[in-house]
């Protein structure tokens, strides 16, 4: 019997009508734990883009970020291990797809920044921030208010913490590294063995 996967055709990227990441030579490929479109084939067609137009690409994981959502569950040093797993088992998973860039690339799991010397004192001012700023409290609440929307098992507080680490990694991260960030409405991905093709939103320039 012949294998589906192997004959169906190959879904396809594309970048939107935006000018404004064509400057960078660098792109970063940011990866949420349990995303499925950043997974098997649909991440291979991320991967066929990027190699046609960037010359480096970060392999940008928030494998253990994604321990917030855990906590309540698991326990704070449980929930850190099981998103690590996660992480892990993303990498294996999608090793053969990895192999197809053709430019340099470096892997940065969510650790690094979790480590990295400057991140305390700068997720604590993220912190402050969130609670000084009215403006900035009402971005961080409207993300949280679509999270639990979609999943209202989440909670809130626990959404917050996710957010503003992952706003002082992420400025961490761009201080170091001028790149194009891609996950959710630069490129659209478009599966065609569906009868009427449809487009998915999967990147974004940050």
């Amino acid at each position: 019997m012949t294998n589906p996967l192997l004959t169906a055709p190959p879904i396809r990227a594309k970048i939107k009508n935006r000018q404004d990441w064509q400057h960078l030579d660098s792109c970063s490929l940011d990866i949420s734990m349990g995303n499925k479109w950043q997974d098997g084939r649909y991440l291979e067609s991320q991967i066929r883009l990027v190699n046609q137009r960037f010359k480096k690409c970060f392999v940008h994981m928030g494998d253990t970020l994604q321990r917030h959502n855990l906590t309540d569950r698991l326990g704070s040093e449980d929930a850190h291990q099981a998103a690590r797993i996660m992480g892990s088992a993303w990498l294996a998973r999608n090793a053969d797809a990895l192999d197809q860039l053709e430019i340099p690339y470096e892997i940065i799991r969510w650790d690094h920044w979790l480590t990295h010397p400057e991140f305390p004192a700068l997720h604590a001012a993220m912190r402050e921030y969130y609670d000084s700023n009215i403006f900035f409290r009402k971005i961080v609440g409207r993300d949280v208010a679509l999270f639990t929307a979609r999943n209202p098992e989440a909670n809130p507080s626990r959404c917050v913490d996710y957010l503003l680490e992952e706003a002082a990694a992420d400025t961490l991260f761009c201080r170091q590294n001028p790149v194009a960030r891609l996950y959710l409405s630069l490129i659209h991905i478009s599966e065609p063995t569906r009868r009427t093709p449809i487009s998915y939103a999967v990147f974004c320039l940050k």
